[in-house]
């Protein structure tokens, strides 16, 4: 199935960058086509090489296409439609206690206009910051995008009770659902469409491991912009211990992230027919730096609260139905509708620590299998302060054990902009629909 894939793959390619030759227009279009086509076929070529040494390979290629409304409130904005496609290798290979995973991605984008949604087809990896060097952007304009980026380069090594890791790879604390107080390494935004991989970050990263469910965690990660080097003040670093206690699991956090001091909390377990889980944190503000600077020019109090708890619950009608009910205090958000920009400037919404620009939230989502090969969800944020919500109804089609397609849409809900001023914060954004097809090998 893999090399009947990748034949097809090649075909369809060859296609492609014939079509661009023979058309010889020198847009950045053609030139995307062009350079994906060639980028791929190299990768598809050396497929024999890369099933020869390693132990475990395998990939996907996706294709997405949205329409976006402009937001609300500025309708004189045209519509957006855009499209990408998306191609991973994932490699993975052992030798002995020591481990090389690596993950090669290629991504290709292209708009019809600019839009000013906050939704996106994926994380936007042009601008996830890195200090390694594993980024290349082969077209960079107003309208397409085709970048190459390595987003797991990972070395680990496996002694007695213990891993260390050194490389780009994935780091996440916490265990909110929609609302994610402690994850504040790289988290994601629901507004991401395909949530499947998590951009890895640039860290070295300490495991150890005792009794049956006790593990501690030592990282050192770094957070640099494309166009910065090493820093000392760019740098994370996060220690956790986890353990449990009958059937519940505890973790304890500590953070200190750009000059943030960060304690958290973090339960997840069962409580009758539930799965309760919550996050709590407590952040002390830095005293000096870009952040520093922000909370004193504002004369923000020394130190905030962040906090989510919420519940699965597994329900049936015919088998295979889930509900998430998550609630969410940020005490560093805005108190009110006013100061809703002036929180979006914060850094720390800059860096993607926090998404959200108020303080309460609440989250809800369903799920249910239709068919054994079709299922269907609906989410929903609801800002509890302006009563603003976004709504992501969506429809999932399992083709085959190798292949899926998404369609769904995300619908903001409540007022939006009057005379430039924001009145809401999820109803400002209008509606998106989208399509997302995914094979894998």
């Amino acid at each position: 199935m893999a090399k009947s894939l990748l034949m097809n793959l090649k075909l369809n390619l060859m296609i492609l960058i014939m079509k661009t030759l023979s058309k010889q227009k020198k847009t950045a279009l053609s030139c995307c086509s062009f350079k994906l086509g060639l980028c791929y076929l190299l990768l598809s070529f050396m497929m024999p090489i890369y099933l020869a040494y390693a132990d475990e390979l395998s990939g996907d290629l996706k294709l997405f296409h949205t329409m976006s409304g402009a937001p609300r409130g500025l309708d004189h904005l045209p519509s957006t439609t855009s499209g990408a496609l998306s191609s991973r290798l994932k490699f993975k290979q052992r030798w002995g206690s020591l481990q090389l995973e690596a993950h090669g991605l290629m991504s290709a984008f292209e708009a019809s206009s600019n839009s000013m949604s906050v939704f996106s087809l994926s994380p936007n990896l042009s601008t996830q910051s890195e200090a390694l060097p594993l980024s290349y952007a082969l077209v960079q304009d107003q309208g397409s995008q085709l970048l190459l980026r390595g987003d797991r380069l990972a070395l680990s090594y496996e002694w007695s009770q213990y891993k260390l890791t050194l490389g780009r790879q994935v780091i996440s604390f916490g265990q909110g659902r929609a609302f994610t107080p402690l994850d504040r390494v790289n988290p994601f935004s629901p507004a991401t469409i395909d949530r499947e991989y998590k951009p890895g970050v640039d860290a070295l990263r300490l495991d150890g491991y005792w009794g049956i469910a006790g593990e501690w965690t030592l990282v050192v990660a770094q957070r640099t912009e494309l166009k910065d080097s090493w820093s000392l003040d760019q740098s994370i670093f996060a220690a956790k211990i986890k353990d449990s206690l009958a059937t519940w699991d505890i973790a304890l956090l500590t953070l200190a992230i750009q000059g943030d001091l960060v304690f958290g909390l973090s339960l997840a377990g069962p409580l009758a027919e539930l799965n309760v889980y919550g996050d709590f944190s407590y952040t002390r503000r830095a005293q000096k730096g870009e952040r520093a600077d922000y909370d004193q020019t504002l004369s923000l109090d020394p130190d905030f609260i962040r906090a989510c708890a919420g519940f699965d619950w597994l329900w049936s009608i015919g088998g295979g139905g889930r509900i998430n009910v998550e609630f969410a205090w940020l005490e560093d958000g805005a108190g009110k509708v006013d100061d809703y920009l002036r929180s979006a400037s914060d850094p720390r919404v800059l860096s993607g620590e926090r998404w959200l620009l108020a303080q309460s939230y609440a989250s809800f989502s369903m799920q249910q299998a239709l068919t054994p090969l079709l299922n269907a969800s609906v989410s929903s944020i609801i800002n509890l302060k302006d009563t603003s919500a976004l709504l992501g109804p969506s429809l999932a089609w399992s083709i085959s054990d190798e292949a899926s397609a998404v369609i769904g849409s995300y619908l903001g809900v409540g007022k939006g902009i009057n005379e430039l001023t924001l009145q809401s914060e999820l109803g400002t954004l209008s509606w998106l629909s989208f399509v997302m097809l995914s094979a894998y090998y």
